[in-house]
């Protein structure tokens, strides 16, 4: 393990002398009913947000009470069997 690395957030990378920079997460592809974009896409525009900007605020919100913990059990499952 190298130490001489600096502690830095999750999804932050080190540039030498520099400030270090945020790396963007990954593209994902999601399927959601035509429907459900629609309702999305306007929900984002009376919001003034992008699409992926009112997505990830909907999940923030629906995720802000849970705790890993709550859900630990069936994620160890669902690994378990597609060991």
């Amino acid at each position: 393990m190298n130490t001489d690395l600096p502690d830095l957030p999750i999804g932050m990378l080190p540039l030498g002398d520099r400030e270090p920079r945020r790396v963007p997460p990954p593209p994902m592809s999601v399927r959601i009913p035509p429907d459900l974009l629609e309702h999305l896409r306007q929900c984002a525009e009376a919001e003034c947000r992008s699409l992926n900007g009112e997505i990830v605020s909907r999940l923030r919100e629906s995720a802000a009470g849970e705790s890993i913990g709550e859900h630990g059990e069936i994620v160890r499952q669902a690994v378990a069997l597609n060991k």
